[in-house]
């Protein structure tokens, strides 16, 4: 689909343009993927080697590693704006799309459109017992759950200003490594990472377009 400069993005327009900027950086991830474990192979090849050889090849997997960390956080940044332009009968309202937009972070943003989609189901779907789950509890971070997609979206945040190899605060005075950057310091980490928020994003998806959902393939 093309889109005219003339006219303002419909909200299905903006559903479909997320749907398909996600579906581009699944590919983008995944070819960052296998490009790294070709990498990987050649690293543990030179496993003896104490030279330049395998020091350089360290440094081209942390190259990758930083990349892939790159495009997953905005990834799941796109997950949310994709989720928040549902185009279904129980999608947001313009009213209930602003309040969570006004919020300042991904993070608060996430748990704004949790709130409002749990609220709005309430009457037909019990969250609190769903397979013996309760999701409303799971969703109040106690296990920071939600608080993994702020920190992905932090580290994706630091690399876009520039900050690949040295990190700094939000204020740019001190240096300081996001915890997600420690967390996950290598690729086969970042894939877990990234199948467990995929899983969660899928879950918030559900939750918020429990009936009546208008099916595009990501």
């Amino acid at each position: 689909m093309s889109y005219s400069n003339e006219r303002p993005l419909s909200k299905e327009d903006l559903y479909e343009v997320y749907t398909k900027n996600i579906r581009y950086t699944k590919y983008q991830l995944k070819v960052i993927k296998t490009e790294a474990s070709q990498v990987a192979v050649k690293y543990y090849w030179y496993y003896e080697e104490k030279g330049i050889v395998r020091r350089d090849i360290f440094r081209d997997l942390e190259a990758l590693t930083n990349l892939y960390a790159y495009i997953l956080g905005s990834r799941f940044e796109l997950q949310l704006m994709k989720i928040l332009h549902e185009n279904s009968s129980v999608a947001f309202t313009e009213e209930e799309l602003e309040n969570i937009k006004r919020k300042h972070t991904v993070y608060d943003r996430w748990r704004e459109c949790l709130k409002i989609s749990f609220d709005k189901s309430s009457d037909l779907v019990d969250w609190e017992n769903v397979g013996g789950e309760n999701l409303k509890e799971i969703f109040q971070d106690s296990q920071n759950y939600l608080q993994e997609f702020q920190e992905i979206i932090t580290m994706r945040n630091r690399l876009a200003h520039g900050q690949w190899s040295v990190q700094m605060d939000s204020a740019g005075t001190k240096e300081k490594v996001p915890d997600a950057m420690l967390r996950y310091s290598d690729l086969s980490k970042l894939v877990l990472l990234a199948n467990k928020l995929d899983i969660m994003s899928r879950i918030v998806e559900t939750i918020v377009v429990y009936k009546d959902k208008k099916i595009y393939k990501v």
